[in-house]
């Protein structure tokens, strides 16, 4: 299995990472998207973890750079499916 990192940019990519965040933000599909062109303008950025084709997890930062922190990313949203916790792909994404 060849496991990847990848911005999800479109509607068409968010659209298809809805089933996914909503096992953690249960929206309407909708406002979920309605929400998620307004936060991109904001600066959010969505990203999807996958096996092959497979989207298994999907997660939501803003990159921004304070006098606190420098250079970070703020994480809103992580989830993995539900059907596929558990089972070491933080792991195996870190070591890519």
């Amino acid at each position: 299995m060849s496991t990847t990192v990848t911005e999800l940019t479109t509607a068409e990519e968010w659209r298809a990472a809805y089933p996914v965040m909503s096992e953690l933000r249960p929206l309407e599909e909708d406002q979920y998207m309605t929400y998620l062109r307004q936060m991109h303008e904001e600066g959010y950025r969505l990203f999807g973890l996958f096996d092959d084709e497979e989207l298994l997890a999907v997660g939501g930062v803003r990159i921004s750079t304070t006098l606190y922190h420098g250079k970070h990313a703020w994480v809103y949203d992580l989830v993995t499916r539900e059907d596929r916790r558990s089972a070491g792909h933080g792991g195996r994404c870190s070591r890519s």
